[in-house]
């Protein structure tokens, strides 16, 4: 019965909005929406417009692509989530509670800083493991932001390499002869076996893994793209 009021609560309350941005100019109609939509606690399973307005400003900030963008809070929206928590000094619930919303309406989100030997070619792939990031920078400025997950330390050959490094060769559907036929698409080697590519296994489990060397990333269509920007002999650097 609790659970219940809860939810009319909920939905009272998003229906109150959409009632009182009817009169409002089409400036201020986001604005409204979005402000009656902090005061609820969005959690997997949900399924509104409020869901939908946090995925859409989460994958502004690159946390999420734009294909998820459904209004279904689900897993791939919780990992957005935590990833957003994380960067942002927010406890990692998953949950959008007050005080990720207070920061995704305030439109803060923490930015990395680049490594200095980023901003010495045309074009260079940064890589933190400090924050889970790959950076494409071109000219000094980051063009695209990936999450990005790294080998453990069971060994030496599962350590993600560290220093400056050069794109030695591209893959576009590329497939470990080491793992078993394990797919490896778009992927961009810089240091012997290891690439930064696309993972099935990080798009769908997200950090609960691990690579076995590789820079992994999660959004495929991006990954897709960076592929075809970045040339052989592109400076790769990992921090």
């Amino acid at each position: 019965m609790i659970n219940q009021l809860k939810q009319l609560v909920s939905l009272l309350t998003i229906v109150s909005a959409m009632v009182f941005v009817t009169a409002l100019p089409a400036s201020a109609h986001a604005t409204a929406v979005t402000s009656s939509c902090s005061s609820v606690v969005l959690k997997v399973g949900m399924r509104d417009a409020c869901v939908r307005t946090a995925q859409d400003m989460l994958s502004k900030n690159d946390f999420m692509s734009r294909r998820n963008v459904t209004g279904y809070f689900g897993s791939i929206t919780r990992t957005a989530v935590q990833a957003y928590q994380a960067r942002n000094g927010i406890p990692t619930t998953g949950n959008i509670g007050p005080l990720t919303w207070k920061s995704l309406l305030s439109g803060s989100t923490q930015s990395t800083k680049l490594d200095p030997r980023c901003l010495k070619e045309k074009k260079t792939l940064c890589i933190s493991k400090k924050d889970r990031t790959v950076h494409y920078v071109v000219n000094g400025t980051s063009q695209l932001r990936l999450d990005a997950r790294f080998g453990d330390a069971r060994g030496p050959g599962f350590k993600t390499c560290e220093g400056s490094f050069r794109v030695s060769w591209k893959s576009r559907d590329h497939k470990s002869r080491t793992y078993n036929n394990a797919p490896m698409p778009f992927a961009l080697f810089f240091c012997g076996g290891q690439a930064v590519h696309y993972s099935p296994e990080f798009a769908r489990d997200g950090y609960r893994g691990a690579s076995h060397g590789c820079v992994n990333t999660r959004d495929r269509d991006r990954m897709a793209w960076l592929f075809d920007q970045v040339p052989v002999g592109t400076l790769v650097v990992v921090s």
